[in-house]
């Protein structure tokens, strides 16, 4: 129990400091490009970026040294017979254990606060653009694979976690050997000194470019990754669908060309990353061979000592095998940067409605609904043209009209949705264009047609419209909404998990859950966007006593095809084409002999016929 409750008072605290971080990073904006991301989300954790800084320094700059001991011990060996004694040559044997021991114990606290950062880091990454994510408009995410979007966030966060790993443990200990080995060997022989340095000149621009070239061929395959995933997913998301109407053959028919093209852009990534190490290979023969016999050369003419030989091969051989290794480095920054672009260019796209800061203001929340001169269409297809609308507050309204009249149109822009092209929407009095989308939507409680519910317990479904809800609580408006007896009857009663998308129950059910949502969230304002369509009968009778009572001093915009339940509003809007073709109650519009009325005559079990 000590130990659960540790991990858990563990757990909490990163929690608060994750949200202490993003909260304190959300007034920033989020860079868009790879190097620019990863650093700016690194900069919460300053002092774990120095400490790896100072570490990685002292532990390559001791593995660099190791060389030169090698230098002095072979020296020492071969002048033993002049000096007489061995006493030089332990001591370097005791330097090279010691110089062994430091950059070991070095390297281990490279690896614990290296890890601490980009662990930080790719939690960061995530949440930062997660929270981004969730600030998108429904276009944004009607026009793409959940599940690639959700992908290309871990991609992104990996990326930038993957992206410092590779930094601090392979290309950052390359530089600093490098300029150690540079000194080292101009200090044994200035001719290979400047061999060296014509390498590296050689050497770095060419991964550079090779490298930059390659990231377009990583783009191309998390791109083809990402299509292949999003299909994939839609596909076994719908696998029911597929089965039920035989088009296993046709949904492969459609995967096979996204698999064949994701294959093809790996294999061409794959050969761009051989061909990297090819170069670097050819350089590094022709470089090394040349270093090695001007050595051995100068040695021969007594130029240099033999230990300064055995220093010269030692730091070409790790340089070398450095260089050799930064091949493989290059070609994974390559991939990681274009793990890291795919992700930002597709979520880090400009919100298509701006937040607002500015809360609603309590007094407008009970206030009338405005529509005024209000002009919107998705696309280039008109949907509203010039509409205006007053409902007062208190005023329980509903909305008819067959499919593409604009009914659930009205209920997506006051929820703010969508923006609109022209005019403007008022709750009060208070354009909504000039509040936070936040404090607007929790003003408003929706019972939408098909009912949204999480991979997650009832209870935890239910109290979502107000999360610190109470057990009574959340079994009071399932009471309310018909849903407590069947709820009671499933194994684990409320904390039954319902599925994905709540596919563990039935539609009527998954509908009763929906309803008892809203009950708990109790907003001034609700929308019934057909709330009942799902229900039989006997439970909608019943289930109309609580909206009746849930509707109660709220303003209601109600949607329906099944007429019969709108009979009892204060006010039913016929919708034509985007516009009001008549206004009434129930009776009124009947007795008139209207569209209403025709609609009302041809019903068939309650239902208006498309």
């Amino acid at each position: 129990m000590l130990i659960l409750a540790s991990r858990s008072s563990r757990r909490e605290k990163c929690f608060y400091r994750l949200y202490y971080v993003l909260m304190s990073a959300k007034s920033n904006e989020i860079p868009k490009t790879p190097l620019a991301f990863t650093w700016d989300t690194s900069r919460p954790y300053a002092l774990l970026v120095w400490l790896c800084n100072g570490f990685v320094i002292l532990a390559s700059g001791l593995d660099a040294l190791e060389p030169f001991v090698y230098k002095y011990i072979v020296d020492s060996l071969i002048s033993v017979h002049t000096v007489g004694t061995y006493r030089g040559v332990w001591l370097w044997v005791g330097a090279y254990i010691a110089l062994y021991v430091l950059s070991f114990i070095f390297w281990h606290f490279v690896a614990v606060f290296g890890g601490r950062w980009y662990s930080e880091v790719r939690a960061l990454a995530r949440v930062r653009l997660t929270e981004y994510l969730l600030r998108h408009s429904h276009e944004y995410f009607e026009n793409r694979f959940a599940g690639s979007t959700a992908n290309k966030i871990a991609h992104a966060a990996e990326g930038a976690r993957n992206l410092i790993e590779t930094w601090y443990f392979s290309i950052f200990p390359f530089l600093i050997t490098v300029v150690v080995s540079v000194v080292a060997t101009f200090y044994a022989s200035p001719i290979i000194g400047w061999i060296f340095i014509l390498w590296l000149v050689v050497v770095i621009p060419l991964n550079y470019v090779l490298s930059g070239r390659r990231i377009a061929y990583t783009v191309r395959v998390q791109a083809a990754e990402t299509l292949l995933r999003g299909v994939s997913v839609d596909i076994v998301s719908n696998v029911r669908a597929v089965q039920e109407y035989v088009q296993e053959g046709a949904e492969m028919k459609k995967l096979l060309p996204m698999i064949i093209d994701r294959k093809v852009a790996g294999f061409k990534n794959m050969m761009a990353g051989r061909y990297i190490i090819l170069i670097n290979g050819a350089v590094q023969i022709i470089f090394m061979g040349g270093i090695v016999s001007t050595a051995v050369l100068l040695a021969s003419r007594g130029s240099i000592t033999v230990g300064t030989v055995v220093l010269v091969l030692a730091l070409s051989a790790s340089v070398g095998m450095k260089i050799f290794s930064l091949g493989w480095q290059m070609s994974s920054v390559a991939e990681h940067w274009g793990e890291i672009k795919e992700g930002l260019d597709d979520v880090l796209i400009e919100h298509d409605i701006p937040e607002i800061k500015e809360d609603l203001a309590t007094t407008a929340l009970g206030g009338s609904i405005h529509f005024n001169d209000v002009t919107f269409g998705y696309g280039d297809e008109a949907v509203l043209t010039h509409f205006s609308l007053v409902l007062k507050a208190g005023e329980r309204v509903g909305f008819v009209g067959r499919s593409g009249a604009g009914k659930s149109t009205i209920a997506k822009l006051l929820l703010r949705h969508y923006d609109i092209n022209s005019g403007s929407i008022d709750i009060g009095g208070i354009a909504i264009s000039s509040v936070s989308q936040n404090s607007l939507r929790k003003s408003i409680a929706i019972i939408p047609q098909e009912s949204n519910l999480f991979h997650r317990s009832i209870r935890e479904n239910i109290a979502y419209g107000k999360t610190d809800a109470t057990l009574e609580e959340v079994q009071s408006a399932a009471k309310l909404a018909q849903a407590h007896d069947f709820v009671e009857s499933l194994p684990s009663a409320y904390d039954t998990l319902v599925g994905e998308r709540g596919v563990k129950l039935s539609g009527g059910q998954r509908q009763r859950v929906a309803i008892a949502r809203a009950i708990l969230k109790n907003a001034p304002i609700l929308i019934l966007d057909e709330a009942t369509s799902a229900l039989d009968s006997e439970s909608e009778v019943a289930i109309q006593k609580a909206l009746h009572e849930l509707m109660e001093g709220k303003t209601v915009i109600a949607i329906a095809h099944r007429l019969s339940t709108l009979r009892e509003m204060d006010r039913i809007i016929v919708l034509d084409e985007g516009n009001i073709a008549e206004e009434g109650t129930h009776d009124e519009l009947v007795k008139n002999g209207g569209v209403y009325a025709r609609l009302w005559a041809h019903q068939a079990g309650g239902f208006l016929q498309e």
